[in-house]
């Protein structure tokens, strides 16, 4: 039997800078009332200035281990740098600050991480007798997780979702839910293989909308703003729209958790202290009594993050293929978005008016090295990525929607887009089809492991086109068999090992089937450095 799994995950800061007069205490005795009061097993993770004052630490002692697990959150303050003897860069007035280069372990050199990573944990030591089992930040860099997990034996990581420009934070391209094991030069990758991948799994945070948040606030004309910060749909029960929203979070539970989310379902609830209680307090409540139904009638599982990365361990090597889809459109649209992660790629199949067409892929590459690993953040905006190859977010703009889409003959031999769509998404062991039913015949999409597949049943003449909107995207060559990217200096490749390539004038490539009506793009192969980024690409465009 599928297991679903959500993790109540607070993590508890001790002042908020940019609202000084705030009472942070107070929700986490209001969070921990929740969970004693429905049982509820629940994660709560300190900051650095939290766990060393007696008033937050003292009521986490007092309770049932059993049910609320302590662990680490790591955004720097003032007292743990300046403790490690470094010098505190944040503004005045900012004991935290939450700036990339200064709150975050990103903005230190590896080897002070380390010196703030050794203070925190001697320091919960100290206080609880144990180190934590479970960590997390909106992100940590693979020098530190790699430190974590050798040295301290961590079991479970936790990162923020994907989002662009909120708080200076860009995570784009990444594993979409659930869980990873880290490439050992990029937290944000998935490893393909044992040998450079950190056998710590992460899990992704906050829940987001699968069909909306993707490119929430998007112009087709104008396209993103690489500066303002996209808007938010994701369970935190302080956004009024989805997580405050009882009718978006019933919704959320049963596509999060549907017969296609496999091997496993997963999502994580809860909300960060620095709010107040009265902004989460409704929502909060109104979460927990719909959470309460679900764990009762035995269809979602509440663990700590510890239990779900001893979990994980236990049951995957490597990191699995998963999915995520949602099939009714809680907005009453009729919009349909699947999501599918394995190791080598992620990919989202996107139905909108009836039509399905390929919204985002990126490419997984063990060897593309995060821009931290080595190096000290020296701005406030911070990016983590992947590699894209559709990305109908960033390439969209000149009234064009990126991404690739279905074309199909008509009487007078044109391609035109492929109309009159039928869709139904179904799920087998480690694929997700998508079958598309027209007057003209059926095409079923099949993402898998290392490639996705397209195939059109006979007497019908169809392609893709991969169209882009935005001035700038990273292709550099498009011969018959392949096309070739190089993304922040990073060469990379996408392969049809079925199919050809076609470039056409303007903005737009063709990929057209073999004679067996089939397309094969494959992600397993060609990934390497290049020498240059590529002059002809405005790296700024994407950090």
């Amino acid at each position: 039997m599928k297991c679903n799994i959500v993790n109540i995950i607070h993590f508890i800061r001790w002042r908020e800078p940019r609202h000084p007069g705030r009472d942070l205490h107070e929700p986490l005795v209001e969070q921990l009332k929740l969970a004693n009061r429905y049982r509820f097993k629940a994660t709560f993770l300190l900051q650095y200035d939290a766990l060393v004052d007696p008033l937050f630490t003292g009521v986490l002692k007092e309770q049932n281990p059993e049910l609320i697990e302590v662990g680490a959150w790591f955004e720097i303050v003032q007292q743990l740098v300046e403790e490690a003897g470094i010098i505190w860069r944040g503004r005045d007035g900012f004991s935290w600050d939450y700036h990339s280069h200064v709150g975050f372990l990103i903005g230190y050199a590896p080897n002070e991480r380390e010196r703030l990573l050794d203070l925190y944990m001697d320091r919960f030591k100290a206080e609880f007798g144990h180190y934590p089992s479970s960590v997390g930040s909106w992100f940590i860099d693979s020098h530190s997780l790699e430190y974590l997990k050798s040295k301290y034996r961590v079991r479970a990581a936790c990162i923020c979702r994907d989002q662009w420009g909120t708080d200076g934070y860009n995570l784009w391209g990444g594993y979409f839910n659930g869980g990873y094991y880290p490439s050992k030069l990029n937290m944000f990758a998935p490893a393909q293989t044992k040998e450079m991948q950190i056998d710590l799994p992460v899990f992704r945070m906050l829940g987001s909308d699968p069909i909306y948040q993707y490119d929430l606030g998007l112009s087709a004309e104008n396209g993103y703003n690489p500066v303002l910060a996209q808007g938010v749909s994701t369970m935190e029960p302080i956004y009024p729209e989805s997580g405050g929203n009882p009718h978006w979070v019933e919704w959320f539970m049963k596509e999060n958790f549907n017969e296609l989310a496999l091997p496993f379902g997963y999502a994580q609830f809860g909300q960060e202290n620095a709010f107040g209680w009265s902004k989460m307090e409704k929502g909060l409540n109104m979460q927990w009594e719909i959470l309460d139904r679900r764990v009762k009638s035995g269809e979602v599982t509440l663990q700590h993050l510890s239990e779900t990365g001893d979990m994980f361990r236990a049951a995957y090597d490597l990191t699995p293929v998963t999915s995520v889809a949602a099939t009714r459109d809680w907005a009453g649209e009729g919009h349909q978005s699947a999501w599918y992660s394995s190791r080598f790629y992620r990919a989202n199949l996107f139905v909108e008016r009836g039509q399905l067409w390929i919204r985002d892929i990126h490419m997984f590459a063990e060897h593309y090295t995060e821009r931290y690993r080595n190096d000290i953040c020296g701005q406030k905006q911070s990016y983590y990525d992947n590699l894209p190859v559709v990305d109908g977010y960033r390439w969209s703009g000149n009234g064009v929607r990126a991404g690739l889409y279905l074309l199909v003959k008509d009487g007078k031999r044109h391609y035109r887009p492929a109309e009159g769509q039928t869709i139904t998404f179904d799920r087998q062991e480690s694929e997700l089809l998508a079958e598309i039913q027209m007057e003209a015949g059926t095409i079923t999409v099949c993402c898998l492991e290392q490639q996705i597949e397209i195939h059109g049943n006979s007497g019908m003449e169809w392609a893709l086109a991969l169209r882009w909107g935005s001035d700038s995207i990273p292709v550099t060559t498009i011969e018959a068999t392949e096309i070739s990217y190089v993304y922040n200096g990073f060469a990379y490749k996408l392969c049809a090992e079925n199919g050809a390539f076609e470039g056409l004038p303007g903005q737009e490539l063709r990929i057209v089937p073999e004679a067996n009506r089939t397309i094969v793009l494959s992600f397993k192969r060609n990934l390497g450095y290049a020498d240059e980024r590529n002059d002809n690409y405005d790296q700024t465009n994407f950090a």
